[in-house]
């Protein structure tokens, strides 16, 4: 058999590649003898065991069959291969049959909502990018994070690459428990608290045990999209509720009729608006959710992060009867990449979410599960947050100060007491030219992502959800500086009005926009 054999490519593809390549176009037919991996090796002039490498992986790939005491032969018949596989999917682009797809996969739509949800706009990542929910990695203690990985991989026994429990390691869960007792007053025990891959699992599973479809879900409006792509894939009735300065407006629940199954909030950092649900508020939504049997579903994202006043109690803290369900994440204070974070389930929910995450993914990763423990239980989680918390409010205000530099009276600044991105409003720039400006940006090496994902339809204001945490205070100075170079074609003058007795006394943040950024409802 003539194969050309080229000393700078692997010996075995080659040979492997060639005989395919043979069999599928009818140069080798079915029962075709093969010489002996030695005959064939003694002809190429190479080592028996590259023949052998090559005819072990066609057989494994049922081109060649083996027969003990007779050799080995072609065992796939040339009949519709006599023109290669990329020819035959050429002539034939789409199957007779095409797929069949479930209910849920056809709500969920074709579109991935990857963070930080663009608005349709895949570009490669820039320069200066504004990226929401990318926390300060530069601040993380490496050495420290370096060290303690090492010696939990050193310390790997045969119990530790098995199969962990589907709660979580007990050790995680109780420093787990710890900490949200003592820094965000909820009523926790390391029994009820579950470790998850990231706080979007434990808001698709905890939607997946609670709703059927049809079942009604209060979404606030504007809110965080992977929410709304979970309850839509589910079938759920979606009933979205505006925020305004104090939050989720619990006044209009009683306006929807009909049992209310689930209610999403961020009470503590509204995404994306930034706004702190009022206590009067969260005692209504408690209220709410004891009369009719709701559930409230609480997504304490960013928390950590208060600037202007010590952070606010959880609703779940506040609840006696069991109706909140709590979520935290660790990849804002450390990094998304290690997919963990925890939920706190009232009794009647914690058996059902269990074995719907033994379903899932049977555990979590146990070796970053161990890692995050020490890094708790040793006090390094702590003096991190101290330390973030301070650089963060510091990279916080740099940005605003950015911005008015640079945009004046151009720009409302919203949400900006809390959290790690802010929410930039441009009244006079016209929401239906957002896209284009966004595309304006980007050829200046500037990344910024619109609001209108989190809405049901376009928002009035032409908004820009920003993350600062990530960037150093050169490059937020540079590209704010390209982002104004970019919108300013864009911005018409707005007509100035005289701020209401409300507004000024209200904290910066542009209390105005806000009440416009609330007003488009939907049901």
């Amino acid at each position: 058999m003539l194969i050309q054999l080229d000393e700078s490519k692997t010996l075995y593809h080659q040979i492997y590649a060639t005989i395919k390549d043979r069999i599928l176009s009818g140069v080798l037919p079915i029962d075709t003898k093969m010489l002996s991996s030695r005959e064939l090796a003694t002809q190429l002039d190479v080592s028996r065991n590259i023949v052998l490498l090559a005819y072990e992986q066609l057989i494994a790939e049922g081109y060649l069959v083996s027969r003990p005491g007779a050799g080995t032969f072609v065992s796939v018949a040339p009949e519709g291969f006599l023109t290669s596989l990329a020819e035959i999917v050429k002539k034939n682009p789409t199957p007779a049959h095409p797929p069949t797809i479930s209910d849920y996969s056809r709500r969920l739509g074709t579109r991935i909502q990857e963070p930080p949800f663009r608005l349709g706009l895949p570009r490669p990542r820039a320069k200066y990018d504004f990226r929401h929910g990318h926390p300060a990695i530069d601040l993380l203690p490496q050495k420290i994070w370096y060290r303690l990985v090492s010696r939990r991989a050193g310390k790997f026994s045969r119990d530790d690459v098995a199969y962990a429990p589907p709660q979580g390691d007990p050790e995680l869960r109780e420093v787990i428990s710890r900490y949200l007792s003592t820094y965000r007053g909820v009523d926790s025990a390391p029994g009820r608290t579950i470790v998850v891959n990231g706080s979007q699992q434990a808001l698709d599973l905890i939607a997946r045990i609670l709703i059927n479809p049809g079942d009604s879900v209060v979404l606030e409006e504007p809110c965080y999209p992977g929410i709304r792509q979970v309850v839509t894939g589910l079938g759920a009735r979606i009933h979205s509720i505006e925020v305004d300065g104090g939050g989720l407006r619990t006044e209009d629940l009683d306006s929807i009729g009909g049992p209310v199954r689930l209610i999403y909030v961020t009470p503590s950092h509204q995404y994306p608006t930034g706004t702190v649900m009022s206590l009067q508020r969260r005692l209504a939504l408690i209220a709410f959710a004891k009369r009719t049997g709701a559930y409230i579903l609480e997504d304490d994202y960013d928390s950590e992060f208060r600037f202007d006043a010590r952070p606010e109690k959880s609703v779940q803290g506040l609840d006696p009867n069991g109706r909140v369900i709590y979520v935290g994440t660790f990849s804002k204070l450390l990094f998304p990449a290690l997919r963990l974070g925890y939920v706190l389930l009232p009794d009647s929910l914690l058996e059902p979410f269990v074995v719907a995450k033994s379903v899932t993914d049977r555990c979590s990763a146990p070796l970053a599960q161990g890692v995050i423990s020490d890094f708790m239980s040793e006090g390094h989680f702590e003096r991190h947050l101290r330390r973030v918390r301070v650089e963060v409010g510091k990279r916080r205000q740099d940005l605003i100060i950015q911005m008015k530099e640079n945009f004046g009276d151009d720009v409302s600044i919203v949400g900006s007491n809390a959290g790690v991105h802010l929410l930039a409003c441009f009244p006079g720039l016209p929401p239906e030219n957002l896209e284009s400006a966004i595309e304006e940006a980007a050829k200046l090496g500037v990344a910024v992502y619109a609001v209108d994902p989190c809405y049901k339809a376009r928002p009035p204001i032409a908004g820009l959800v920003m993350g600062y945490a990530s960037m150093s205070q050169k490059d937020r100075a540079e590209g704010i500086r390209r982002l104004h170079r970019a919108l300013s074609p864009f911005i018409e003058p707005v007509k100035k009005v005289a701020p209401s007795p409300m507004e000024k006394n209200a904290s910066q943040g542009g209390t105005r926009t806000s009440k416009v950024l609330a007003s488009q409802r939907g049901n």
